[in-house]
């Protein structure tokens, strides 16, 4: 391929005169002010949620970023993306921009070019393992058959030259050397695939000796390194300022005052219960409420986070798409709050509530609101996902670096969803967080215990009243005809919920009680999702107001549904 007039870092409409942000120099220098401002607004933060000692670590830590964001995107400097991105090639392509970026720096005097002291030299590696890694698909696979035997980099390209020139400034450099364009081959002994194979054993040596402060000076380097190409690439559509808007973005907190209010509101005039204040007043970093249903734990959760995190974000997380919308129906919707519902299915959930959406969450510039919302009601796996590489708690990272967290109904995770709560507790040793359950296994209580020992914290334990809690709260009755039960159940204006195992089972005794003159309501998870919600919905105002109803559900109903029965079917 000749060299193309300009070299683009996005596809643009007029190729020829592309927009400066389309440009590679252009979209660097963007990442780059991007960077710069996440690091004055937020950098400190970051380090704290990790654990890392600010002093020590926050020059590095700046050096580092701003050097991976300098960097990202070199590999664009190739015929195989320049060919792609004007739409011109639909083969696959023979390697990633972000590996031929690594080797870029690796493999050219490029390399000697950042490393002014002895420190740059130590941390370069975590620098371009950053770089590498900013798509999340690093190492790269297998060549891909049919992508030809050799590659061309236009590295003596005027654009690619502009955007050393502006490297060196953001960094404070001196002249870039000067490269030449060149061809590198695809085939043998010392293909690319070939020498990043040789890299990546190199590095995993490397790796090996890392203590776990670099270990995790490097993931906090890679995350606010996606988080500013996100900004650097959404924010410049919208005709934002990216530093500008970056600082006003960040510095939206909510209040105690807010928190309180939220508070206020349920309590309608009521002091809050003594398990309640209590939850308030606890100082851990990490606790567990943990108390029966309906013994007001969410109360208490934003008691928690007015006392113990003022000023802080606030991020609710619930283990299913029904439980999060339903915490923002009950407690968020007033629009003066600024919160936010954030789960797969958020937009459907919210146009049905009344609320308006921008966007879906894969969206990068939806992604970005996270940073300015104060308070956020999500599904666990939007907090979680950021421990598993998933883009979404990535794309958070700047707004989960000053954050609270609460999760709820952590006794219903699977092995897996708490071990990555686990390495969320270890990895973001530095943020305050709430576990709330009605009743916790003593093999999870255990690994939380053993988890938080490692870094010489316990676990603070807030219990439920002991005259509630020891309540008898079930009457159990084995018959093999529950009619008559639930008929009296329903003639004193009680509420009924029937859990059967299967679909086919639901509408069979839903059929049976419309010949018995009921009118029941039938919830199960083959609805289409808009339908399921909106029949949620009704399943949940049922049960709130006066008067009889029954439910038939099948166990979808025992994560999603969060009411109160005077009778349980089973």
């Amino acid at each position: 391929m000749t060299p193309p007039a300009r070299l683009l870092a996005k596809s643009s409409q007029t190729v020829q005169k592309p927009r400066g942000l389309e440009t590679l120099s252009g979209h660097t220098a963007n990442v780059m002010a991007a960077a710069e401002a996440l690091l004055d607004e937020s950098g400190d933060a970051q380090m704290r949620a990790v654990g890392l000692p600010v002093d020590t670590w926050r020059d590095p830590f700046r050096r580092a970023v701003l050097t991976a964001a300098f960097c990202h995107d070199l590999g664009k400097a190739n015929d195989q993306f320049q060919a792609m991105v004007r739409g011109q090639r639909k083969d696959r392509q023979a390697i990633r921009h972000e590996a031929l970026s690594l080797l870029i720096v690796q493999d050219t005097s490029l390399r000697e070019w950042l490393i002014t002291t002895s420190d740059d030299a130590a941390s370069l590696n975590f620098v371009l393992w950053a770089a590498a890694g900013h798509h999340r698909k690093f190492p790269p696979p297998e060549l891909p058959q049919g992508t030809g035997v050799r590659l061309s980099l236009f590295l003596g390209h005027a654009d690619f030259r502009q955007t050393l020139t502006v490297g060196a400034k953001w960094l404070g450099l001196g002249d870039p050397p000067a490269l030449a364009n060149t061809e590198w081959l695809l085939v043998g002994n010392t293909s690319l695939h070939q020498r990043l194979m040789r890299l990546e054993r190199t590095a995993l040596a490397y790796w090996g000796s890392c203590g776990d402060e670099q270990r995790r000076f490097l993931a906090v380097v890679k995350a606010c390194l996606i988080a500013a190409d996100v900004a650097g690439s959404a924010l410049p559509k919208e005709g934002e300022k990216i530093a500008v808007w970056i600082t006003q973005a960040l510095r939206q907190r909510p209040t105690p005052e807010q928190m309180r209010a939220i508070v206020a509101d349920r309590l309608q005039g009521m002091p809050p219960r003594p398990f309640q204040a209590a939850l308030g007043n606890a100082t851990a970093r990490v606790v567990l409420a943990q108390a029966g249903c309906g013994s007001g734990k969410t109360i208490g959760a934003y008691l928690w986070a007015a006392q113990r995190a003022p000023g802080k974000r606030l991020f609710f997380s619930y283990p299913t798409t029904g439980t999060a919308t339903e915490g923002f129906r009950d407690y968020l919707i007033d629009p003066t709050l600024d919160a936010r519902l954030v789960h797969g299915r958020a937009s459907v959930d919210l146009t049905l509530l009344g609320v308006d959406d921008e966007g879906e969450q894969t969206d990068p510039l939806a992604a970005l609101d996270a940073w300015s919302t104060c308070i956020t009601s999500c599904t666990v796996d939007t907090v979680l996902g950021l421990t598993q590489n998933h883009r979404r708690g990535l794309y958070a990272w700047p707004a989960f670096a000053d954050a609270a967290f609460v999760f709820d109904e952590i006794h219903a995770y699977d092995a897996r969803l708490f071990a990555a709560l686990l390495r969320f507790l270890t990895a973001c040793r530095g943020v305050p967080c709430l576990l709330m359950t009605a009743s916790l296994p003593r093999e999870k209580q255990v690994a939380l215990d053993d988890a938080l020992a490692a870094l010489g914290e316990s676990l603070e334990i807030v219990t439920g009243p002991s005259d509630l809690e020891n309540l008898p709260r079930y009457q159990r009755s084995l018959s093999d005809d529950p009619w008559a039960v639930v008929s009296q159940t329903l003639a004193a204006n009680g509420k009924v919920l029937w859990v059967v195992n299967t679909v086919n089972r639901a509408f069979k005794y839903a059929e049976e009680a419309e010949q018995r003159g009921l009118s029941p309501l039938i919830y199960h998870s083959r609805f289409r999702y808009e339908d399921r919600v909106r029949q949620h919905g009704r399943v949940i105002d049922a049960f709130r107001a006066p008067g009889s109803v029954l439910a038939i559900a099948t166990q979808v109903a025992e994560m999603s549904l969060d009411l109160s029965a005077d009778l349980l079917v089973t």
